[in-house]
């Protein structure tokens, strides 16, 4: 495995852009009437941000966020959540199967369970999607890509702490007729198909439809063992659909739904100290992702120039993920089966003033209810089979420890956003949002010998099982000072609060924890250089985490992964940000850079995963929080006379090495890794074609590490391949 120099790296990258900023500017200055044309050509097109439910520049919008075009996502090879994080700074993801760990800045959370919470969630076509799960659908036809960093309690609310992410895909469009297909193969017998087609009916009608398949074999050296399934092979089938009706200029409706049947074959694991690409295997494998997403946006603008917006979305999901527990050990055999269904809906309102006034404000209603169910012991629904009692193997033909679980979630929120213009070039930006939260759910844990169905309660023992309910409301706000020097130069200064919803723990005995809380004290520095061909922006900030949530085992609870709690005093995360894009002719190109510090709050008594030693963790740094992130990719066009064009591209992205837990030890780091990739594609107005290499030096590392230390998943190798596309 090739070790990189966390040093060298953040020296040779600060250097390069300081130079950058320093002598980009006047190297590429021009004069007269022939400079001015060409600069105009070259600026670079305004990037949009939607999350605050309007339409605004990048460059003028007092957040830190990078957004990446449906274009750079193709440009980079990003076609799925994992891959976002090597092209965008302070974002970190380890990918569980069907769950995703997303940490931004920092604060996310740091443990894989169904029933803890995130601090960072995913919208799709400006609905929220089920936070922290079941975000694994490749990438197709997508409009654009926001990642917010910081907390974004206003327009987002709980579970928005550490940021949040704003998936947009494409919507049909009016009065065009067009498609594109797209086929491709590559290594381990890799295959994809992908295509759409827009089309207008009328001036008040459009539809689009689109669709992606993939397929490949494992990506392992060799997986022996005498499993069933096809473990770390891919199946993936997704298919939508968009209708847009705009019977008068003031009315607008636009439905999407999607369909996904996404076969990941199961998840393949390693041991610490074990090869991550040799390994043995012993389950029957599955992993199966079937949903089913709608979004229905409807906006009505009156005459005063107020628009109305209603967005509805709906969304349901049943997995199945059935895996080794032991790993790569041969013995035991301890298989982990589960079996979810997940029903979520939500509503938001919006009234939003007109952009062309003094006061600008944003007022929203916005409800939601979620129910998960793993389901009864009989369909397998939370189970665990085999193991091993005192060196002896647990029979494989009933589950020693199984539950049923039923989670029903409600949450409501009004909110506000207000923008005033002090003077011409200074604004006051005030927002706040009030949510109320509350669930109950039923566990009946039951443990028994392996031998016959568990017979024995863990929990009360009442017919029904246990039930627990929690509730708690939160007011999350912002209030910053937005000043636009000139027409290249915008400052801005905020203080935002942000939470993460508290809960209470899965297993007994069942004790609650608080929120978490997050004071973001942030200032930004956003500019234009050589007449908009050189854009940069600049984020320093302090974080004070109240409550910081970490997970630890109790050692008394069979089976148990981890209960959660909260720091004693309060946690401190504190950085910079920098990104930068460039358009140089036909040469461009875009960077981004993350330093950060952090120290957690009070942990005492926190025992040990491996040891059992009674730990003092007070101090030490944040769980996947590393302290240096950097991206770089840069592209150059050559245009024939033929009118075709060659662009060869080339990205690299870093992440420092960080802990996967609190604990600060070799079974739980993650180690830092550099990634590679190229891309050469050739081009015309009605055809192109691609070849492609990710992870180009092969890169072998664990992509996440579970259950206390004892799973390892691979990130995925090296893989290449060539696509062909057809635009009609």
């Amino acid at each position: 495995m090739k070790v990189f120099n966390p040093a060298w790296n953040r020296t040779s990258l600060l250097t390069a852009i300081c130079a950058s900023l320093i002598f980009c500017p006047d190297s590429y200055a021009q004069s007269g009437s022939d400079a001015s044309e060409d600069a105009e050509s070259l600026v670079l097109e305004e990037v949009i941000v939607t999350a605050q439910r309007r339409e605004t520049n990048l460059q003028t919008t007092a957040l830190a966020a990078s957004v990446l075009s449906g274009e750079q996502l193709r440009e980079k090879g990003i076609d799925s959540l994992e891959r976002i994080q090597y092209s965008t700074p302070s974002m970190t993801l380890s990918t569980f199967g069907s769950a995703n760990v997303i940490n931004i800045r920092g604060i996310g959370r740091s443990k894989v369970d169904i029933e803890i919470p995130s601090g960072v969630i995913i919208y799709q076509d400006g609905v929220p999607t089920i936070t922290g799960y079941f975000q694994n659908e490749p990438y197709y036809d997508i409009n654009s890509i926001e990642v917010l960093r910081g907390p974004q309690g206003t327009f987002v609310g709980k579970s928005a702490s550490g940021g949040a992410i704003f998936i947009n895909t494409r919507s049909p469009e009016m009065n065009v007729t067009d498609g594109n297909l797209e086929l491709g193969v590559g290594s381990n017998n890799f295959f994809e198909g992908r295509g759409y087609m827009n089309a207008s009916s009328s001036d008040t009608f459009a539809f689009r439809a689109a669709f992606n398949y993939q397929n490949r074999d494992h990506y392992y050296d060799e997986i022996t063992g005498p499993f069933t399934g096809d473990p770390g092979s891919q199946d993936l089938k997704s298919l939508r659909l968009g209708l847009l009706w705009q019977p008068t200029e003031k009315l607008s409706i636009n439905f999407k739904g999607n369909w996904a049947d996404l076969d990941f074959g199961g998840n393949v694991t390693s041991s610490f100290g074990d090869p991550l690409f040799t390994v043995h295997q012993d389950a029957p494998f599955a992993y199966v992702d079937e949903s089913t997403r709608m979004v229905l946006d409807v906006d009505y603008v009156f005459d005063s120039g107020i628009k109305l917006s209603s967005l509805t979305g709906y969304q349901t999901v049943d997995s199945i993920n059935n895996l080794d527990f032991s790993a790569s050990d041969p013995l035991p055999r301890y298989w982990f089966r589960s079996n979810i269904a997940l029903d979520f809906w939500s509503q938001e309102f919006n009234l939003i003033s007109d952009e062309d006034q003094r006061l600008r404000w944003v007022l929203g209603l916005f409800v939601q209810h979620q129910k998960g169910e793993l389901l009864p012991i009989s369909e397998d629904g939370f189970t665990f089979y085999g193991g091993d009692v005192f060196g002896f193997q647990l029979p494989l033909d009933f589950p020693w420890f199984a539950s049923p679980w039923i989670k029903d979630e409600d949450d409501w929120a009004v909110f506000g956003h207000i923008v005033y213009d002090l003077t011409q070039n200074l604004e006051l930006e005030v927002g706040a949002r009030y949510s109320d939260y509350e669930f109950f759910q039923v566990t009946e844990f039951l443990i028994g010998f392996g031998d016959t169905p568990p017979f024995i309660p863990l929990g009360s023992g009442e017919p029904g099982g246990d039930r627990q309910e929690f509730s708690e409301d939160s007011v999350d706000w912002k209030i910053g000072l937005n000043w636009e020097t000139d027409e290249r130069n915008f400052l801005y200064g905020v203080i935002s609060r942000g939470h993460t919803t508290g809960s209470v723990n899965i297993f007994p005995p069942w004790d609650p924890y608080d929120e978490m809380v997050v004071l973001n004290y942030e200032g930004g520095w956003k500019a234009a250089w050589n007449d908009g061909q050189f854009m940069t922006q600049f984020a320093a900030y302090y974080e004070n985490v109240e409550g910081y949530q970490t997970v630890f085992p109790d050692l008394s609870i069979p089976g148990a992964a981890g209960q959660v709690r909260n720091a004693e005093s309060d946690s401190t995360i504190y950085g910079i940000e920098i990104t930068g894009q460039a358009n140089f002719g036909d040469f461009s190109w875009e960077l981004g850079l993350s330093l950060n510090e952090s120290e957690l709050g009070d942990l005492t008594n926190i025992t040990h995963p491996i040891t059992g030693e009674i730990l003092d963790l007070t101090g030490g740094s944040f769980p996947i929080a590393p302290d240096f992130t950097w991206n770089i990719g840069m592209e150059y066009r050559k245009v024939f006379s033929n009118g075709s064009t060659l662009v060869p591209r080339v990205d690299y992205g870093y992440i420092a090495d960080t802990q996967a837990e609190i604990y600060d030890d070799p079974e739980f780091t993650l180690e830092a890794r550099g990634l590679l990739n190229f891309q050469l594609r050739w081009q015309n107005e009605n055809w192109y074609v691609v070849a492609w290499m990710t992870n180009a030096t092969d890169e072998r590392y664990a992509g996440a590490i579970q259950n206390q230390g004892l799973l390892y998943y691979a990130a995925p190798p090296r893989q290449y391949g060539l696509r062909a596309g057809w635009n009609f």
